[in-house]
Order: structure tokens, then C-alpha cells, then sequence
């Protein structure tokens, strides 16, 4: 069978620990593993023990199989003690154990800044081990490649950098497309600001926000960039594409009285249709007291649409939608992403979608990364999805050549979305 496998080369260069206090158990993952082509295996019977192999092998191990309950030290405890100790193996684990607990293990084991490649219920299948070898490597790609650096490696812009950028509109829109899940279609685009340098290599936002909103630079970035996006709206008008944009409302911007007045303005003065424009708001912004109530309710007054951002990631979400009259619902990553796979966080994300619709409100799947997000997203009837899955952010002329690609690319996946996932 080993020779149908494909090699696992990469797998072998560190090789296999596999860490479970039942013998007959080991041995048959590690039949298994070899049956599959890996050959470079360690053995340990308990927590305490792995933490031994791994200090006396060369190199630590590409990844670790571990069972969660074991003698002497549990699978928890050591997962805890191998990333303290810096070890970033990638993990596999195996249990027998209730759904509802092995998704707690594996958020902890991502919260340690390990990757955790499969959790296999036991018995555990050969098919089932080949496939969490074969996400080997992947996990620490797409996702981790956009991770933002440390702000130590990224030096912060100055202010009087960022006063001269917005001064010389070189602050510009970059845009996310927001896409319907049931046509595949663009419906509009988050707006997410982009510095470009005079040699035109861009810097990221991580660089210069929080120079806006402590210098008192974020009402003028927040201008800018409605500026910038109602150029693009009447653009893509010109082609025949009707989008809407979204854009980030800051909540230090509520002190500032006369934003408001100039964003409803500026939109009048564009004759721009003020619903295709939409102002995204966090639940911590909704926390700066009656000022914030008071510039969104003002915005919906004049025909602009509201949007709650990173739903589900605090305590007062559900508060938050009882007290403003959002149009739109944009659920977190963090429920979002892999709940095909997770029954308790498809639970959650199966309900705020059912408890946006009966709002009333547009559903938002955030996060969206890989084709079985989409497909549960588009199952459970969310409306839009935004994600790297689509498209990361792009610059407006990128837009249109991306989204007719995606288009292409998911328009023949469609008819299979109703299948159960």
C-alpha cells in the first residue's frame, strides 16, 4: 500500500512522535504510519516521557500524535509544557472523547501557537491519519502568511508623515469583495485603507491607525476615504456594476461633532444613493456612551446603512442589536472559519444567521478560507461572504478582473452547495 501513498518527505525529514499509553494502540498507529510511507517514528507512553524523546532527538518532530488522556502527564499538560518550552510541532490529536471537549483542545492548542492538523476520533483510520498528513505544511501558509508582523518588526509612520499622505491623497482605498453566496456575484466590497509610498510599494494599515486615532487624524483619514470610494462607486456605475462599499467607523470619531455633517454631505453632494454606503462599527465602539448612539442614529436617519463588525467576539453583541437599528450582521472569523467541522460552532453560526434574518438584517459570513466555509455559509442561507477564500483586499483595478474570475471560477461549484457538508 505504501507505494500507491504519496511520499512524505517532508514528514520524514523531522519525522512522527506519537505519543499514547495504550501499546496495542501505538503500535497500530505506527503500522499505520508506515504503511503510509512514514518511516521516521518515535514512541512515547505519556506526556513526561515525549518531553524526554523530544529533548534527545536532533531536531524536534514535523508533528506530534498525541492522545489527551494519558498516566503520569495528560495530553493537555503536555501540549502546554512543548510549547512553553518553544517546540512548534504541528499536532494530530486523537481521543475518544465528546465533541463539545475536543474543540476546546484545539482552540487552546491554537491559543499556544501550535497547529493543530486533525483531531481523530478513536478508533482512528488509516484514511483518516493519510488525511491529516497531507495538511502538513499548509496550515502555516495562507493564513499565517497574512498575519500581521509584530509591531516591533514594523515601525509605527509618524504623524507628520500621515498628516502629509492624507494632504497629498496618497492614503487610497484598497477594496475586499463582499460576495453572494447563492450567485457567487460581488455585491459590494469593504473599504480598507492603503498607504502608497511615492516609489509605489504600499504600507499596510497596521502602520499608521493607531497614529490616526491617538494624533486626532482619523475624522480626515474617515473623509478620505468615503472620498475615494464614492469615485469608485461612480465608476463601477459607469460599467454597470451596482456595489455598495463599506466602510470602518472608528470609535474615536464620535467625539468629533462635525464628522457626521461632513460624511452625509459629502454623499449628498455626490448624488450617491447614501444606502449603498455602509458605516461598520465594532460593539467596543457602541461602549463611548450616548455620542456614538447619536452619530449612528444620525447616519440612519439619512439613508445610510449600519453594519455591527466582528459579531460574536464580546459579551454584548446581543445588547448592542437591541439599541441600533443595524442593516447588517457580519459574523466573526472565529465562528465562521471551519465550522464544518466543529458541531458547536456551526451551532453558533447557524443561529446568529437565523437571528439576523428575523432582524431584518443583510448576514455577513467573515473569514471565509476554504471552499467548505463557503459551502456551509451558502447551506445555512447566509447572504454574503468575505474572505481570503474570495479575494483578499485589492486595489480598484484590480476589482473587477478578480471578481469576474472568482465568479467564473465558483458559478460551476454552485449547484453542489446544497449538499450537506
Amino acid at each position: 500500500m505504501a507505494s500507491e501513498e504519496p511520499p512524505f518527505e517532508r514528514v520524514n525529514a523531522s519525522g512522527v512522535l506519537v505519543v499514547e499509553d495504550s501499546l496495542p494502540q501505538r503500535m497500530t498507529l505506527v503500522a499505520m504510519l508506515r504503511d503510509l510511507g512514514v518511516h521516521a517514528i518515535e514512541e512515547a507512553a505519556h506526556g513526561q516521557e515525549a518531553l524526554h524523546v523530544m529533548q534527545a532527538m536532533d531536531r524536534e518532530p514535523a508533528i506530534m500524535l498525541v492522545d489527551l488522556e494519558m498516566p503520569v502527564m495528560d495530553g493537555v499538560e503536555l501540549l502546554h509544557r512543548v510549547a512553553a518550552a518553544g517546540y512548534r510541532p504541528e499536532v494530530i490529536i486523537s481521543s475518544s472523547r465528546e465533541a463539545m471537549l475536543l474543540e476546546s483542545v484545539e482552540a487552546m492548542v491554537s491559543e499556544l501557537g501550535l497547529t493543530v492538523l486533525a483531531t481523530l476520533h478513536k478508533p482512528v483510520t488509516e484514511a483518516a491519519l493519510r488525511t491529516a498528513l497531507l495538511r502538513y505544511g499548509a496550515a502555516v501558509s495562507e493564513p499565517a502568511l497574512r498575519a500581521p508582523r509584530a509591531r516591533g518588526h514594523l515601525p509605527e509612520a509618524s504623524p507628520q508623515a500621515l498628516a502629509q499622505a492624507l494632504d497629498e491623497a496618497r492614503i487610497v482605498p484598497w477594496f475586499q469583495p463582499k460576495v453572494d453566496l447563492q450567485t457567487a456575484m460581488p455585491r459590494g466590497a469593504e473599504v480598507l485603507a492603503r498607504w502608497i509610498e511615492c516609489d509605489g510599494s504600499v504600507i499596510e494599515p497596521a502602520r499608521f491607525i493607531d497614529v490616526a486615532e491617538r494624533c486626532g487624524l482619523m475624522p480626515r483619514l474617515t473623509v478620505a476615504m468615503l472620498a475615494s470610494s464614492l469615485v469608485a462607486l461612480r465608476k463601477w456605475d459607469s460599467r454597470g456594476l451596482r456595489l455598495s462599499v463599506a466602510i470602518n467607523l472608528s470609535p474615536v470619531t464620535f467625539s468629533d461633532r462635525k464628522l457626521a455633517d461632513d460624511l452625509i454631505a459629502q454623499v449628498a453632494d455626490a448624488g450617491i444613493d447614501a444606502s449603498r454606503i455602509t458605516f461598520e462599527v465594532t460593539e467596543t465602539a457602541m461602549t463611548k456612551g450616548p455620542e456614538a448612539l447619536k452619530t449612528l442614529l444620525r447616519l440612519k436617519l439619512n439613508g445610510f446603512a449600519l453594519a455591527i463588525d466582528d459579531f460574536g467576539t464580546g459579551f454584548s453583541s446581543m445588547q448592542q442589536l437591541s439599541k441600533v437599528p443595524f442593516s447588517e450582521l457580519k459574523i466573526d472569523r472565529s465562528i465562521v472559519h471551519e465550522a464544518w467541522r466543529r458541531p458547536a460552532r456551526r451551532t453558533i453560526l447557524e443561529s446568529a444567521i437565523d437571528m439576523g434574518h428575523r432582524l431584518g438584517m443583510v448576514t455577513v459570513g467573515e473569514g471565509v478560507e476554504t471552499l467548505e466555509d463557503w459551502q456551509l455559509l451558502s447551506q445555512l442561507g447566509c447572504d454574503l461572504a468575505q474572505g481570503y477564500f474570495m479575494s483578499p483586499p485589492v486595489s480598484f483595478d484590480e476589482f473587477v478582473p478578480v471578481t469576474t474570475r472568482l465568479h467564473r471560477t465558483l458559478r460551476d461549484r454552485l449547484p453542489t452547495q446544497t449538499d450537506a457538508v
